[in-house]
């Protein structure tokens, strides 16, 4: 039974997303050609990321303006596998049943793709004052290995981001953090021979045993806390084992996995390092005085950081604003905005669905949680929107993040010793000196004239403040929404402020 009211665009695109078969062993190309024909085909430029095999690819698009800033919105493509699991719906198939999408990435993340996809024609049909950017990537389930090229191409753009949705399944509950992982297989490569021998012969898996042992120690010594997570501290563990062939036989190779899942201020590099300097320092000289040939090899299979957002910062109130929810939390599993954050982009995660319900048969999202992030993208489109009340003497709003500028310290409305202003927007010298020029006022001698918006107490950046350094003089013009200057004459010289980007 179809559910009546699940918007039908939405339905059309989860249906054709759900249908691919992108299980991340398999080719992403036919979902990122399908992604690419409905961008194009509204008049969105594309650019496709290839892996090394040519058979895979992520898709980057930006709308809007080309300034730097704005919001980026990602998701991964690929989904995990279906063998081994008793589904009683067919998995790469749209199956609706008691408000619910059933279907294999519908949580994990192909709902939030075709929430995107569906809202984009509100985008669109308006002009922006800030670009609108997609990332949608491959191979996040092997350890994050698609998104990485495209964070590379991020890095060498003059215009990335200023701030990230990524939009895996958390409820539509916004997330600020989450731990980091760094997964390791160490394979033994020892010495096999008669079990009635044994000093003749080099035993993996004992070795194997000596390096879990000083695993299991180096977990006892993660005492390190932060109660924003849970559990509060890092882990690791040793997921899997092979090794020996016959009780008889001393075993000649063991190899086990091992992951380490740690808060965001912990370096996973350190206690990796430590493992390693203790198999090669203490257990593989022991090996090869018996054979030269015995070692041992650690093989990274995935590492991505984690991630801690400021949950107080204004793109958390934007949010919140957006998503109707501003109670922050942090989740157990990882994404890739850890990956994202090193650029330099604020990173939250929100998204349709639950994780408990990911990666298990009959995974599905409601369709009361993907009407939920339908919503959000709608006011999401709305304050990005150009409208009569913040495009005023067509002035475009531009996130940016970069280095510490220096300002006055006020409030919108006053100015007062110690207080902070937030969410500099930009320097339009040109800009500055016709709205200072409109108001009459005296510019003779002006050495410089700076145009600084600031955020006032709910988060939103719409009062604008101008600084004019005149001679000796520095003054402040409020530049209310009705459009009456007034003027404040600064208390001290201007002083950094503590969320001040140009």
């Amino acid at each position: 039974m179809a559910c009546p009211a699940m918007n039908d665009r939405l339905r059309a695109l989860l249906a054709s997303l759900l249908a691919f078969d992108t299980t991340s062993r398999a080719s992403n190309l036919a979902l990122i050609q399908f992604i690419d024909d409905y961008l194009t085909d509204r008049g969105v430029t594309t650019q496709w990321l290839h892996d090394d095999s040519g058979k895979k690819a992520n898709l980057y698009a930006r709308l809007g303006p080309d300034d730097a800033g704005g919001v980026m919105l990602s998701g991964h493509t690929d989904v995990v596998p279906v063998e081994g699991q008793n589904w009683s719906v067919p998995p790469f198939a749209l199956t609706e049943r008691d408000g619910r999408c059933y279907g294999r990435g519908s949580a994990d993340m192909k709902g939030f793709i075709a929430c995107v996809l569906a809202s984009l024609d509100d985008f669109l049909q308006q002009p922006l004052r800030m670009p609108l950017h997609l990332a949608f990537s491959y191979d996040e389930e092997v350890g994050c290995l698609g998104v990485r090229s495209l964070i590379a191409m991020l890095n060498a753009s003059a215009a990335k981001p200023a701030m990230c949705i990524v939009g895996e399944p958390t409820g539509m509950q916004p997330v600020y953090g989450h731990k980091g992982k760094r997964a390791v297989r160490c394979r033994v490569q020892g010495l096999a021979c008669h079990s009635a021998y044994t000093h003749q012969g080099v035993n993996a898996i004992h070795y194997a045993g000596r390096l879990i042992a000083h695993l299991l120690h180096q977990e006892t010594a993660l005492k390190q806390r932060d109660e924003r997570f849970k559990p509060p501290y890092s882990t690791l563990q040793v997921g899997t084992i092979q090794g020996g062939t016959a009780l008889n036989i001393v075993p000649e190779t063991c190899q086990f996995d091992v992951e380490w899942r740690t808060l965001p201020d912990t370096d996973a590099q350190i206690l990796y390092d430590s493992v390693r300097h203790f198999a090669e320092a203490e257990l593989m000289p022991e090996m090869q005085r018996i054979d030269p040939s015995c070692n041992i090899v650690f093989q990274p299979l995935s590492d991505y950081p984690g991630l801690l957002t400021d949950p107080q910062t204004d793109v958390a109130r934007w949010l919140a604003q957006w998503s109707g929810q501003d109670d922050f939390t942090t989740v157990a599993f990882g994404t890739e905005g850890g990956l994202f954050n090193e650029t330099g982009i604020a990173i939250l995660v929100c998204g349709p669905g639950s994780m408990e319900q990911g990666h298990k048969a009959d995974e599905f999202v409601s369709v009361e949680q993907l009407e939920r992030c339908m919503s959000m993208l709608k006011n999401l489109c709305q304050w990005m929107a150009v409208t009569a009340g913040n495009a005023r003497s067509d002035y475009r709003l531009t996130l940016l993040r970069g280095k510490l500028q220096p300002t006055v310290k006020c409030h919108p409305g006053r100015l007062r010793q110690g207080d902070a202003g937030r969410g500099i927007v930009g320097q339009h010298r040109q800009h500055a000196r016709h709205v200072a020029f409109g108001r009459r006022h005296a510019m003779q001698g002006i050495t410089s004239a700076k145009q600084y918006q600031v955020s006032g107490f709910n988060g939103q950046l719409s009062d604008r403040l101008l600084f004019i350094q005149h001679g000796c003089h520095a003054r402040i013009i409020h530049l209310a929404r009705i459009g009456i200057p007034q003027i404040f004459h600064i208390l001290k010289p201007p002083a950094a402020g503590w969320f001040l980007h140009q």
